[in-house]
């Protein structure tokens, strides 16, 4: 009794197993029915779209890089020569202790001549 039990048990999990595929397969034609592939008319749009965007992207990227451009002369403009610092003035800084009072570089703070210690570390 047991064994025929078990035979139905399995042949009705193997029916609903069948009658579950074929509805999903039946439902996958139905859906690809519904959706038609795109028409020439469409991939014209689309292509015409996407070249609108580029466009459009390009002009602000060169937008922005005209801008960029132009802050950096006016910053190029702004900086004075004595404001750049020598090599040869990071050479000395490097070999000199930071609280050294010699009076070689008396108009450099403590932190900048802890930052052209640093720039000489990282230059090696």
């Amino acid at each position: 009794m047991d064994t025929i039990f078990s035979i139905l048990v399995v042949v009705g999990i193997c029916y609903g197993a069948y009658r579950g595929i074929k509805w999903m397969l039946h439902a996958g034609q139905i859906q690809a029915r519904k959706d038609p592939p795109l028409s020439p008319a469409d991939l014209k749009v689309l292509e015409e779209s996407a070249a609108r965007l580029m466009a459009d992207l390009r002009a602000v990227t060169d937008e922005c890089i005209a801008r960029i451009e132009s802050a950096c002369a006016d910053a190029e403009r702004h900086i004075r020569p004595q404001d750049i610092v020598d090599v040869e003035d990071i050479r000395k800084v490097s070999q000199m202790d930071t609280h050294d009072k010699s009076g070689e570089f008396d108009g450099l703070t403590n932190g900048e001549i802890e930052l052209l210690k640093g720039l000489k570390a990282i230059s090696r």
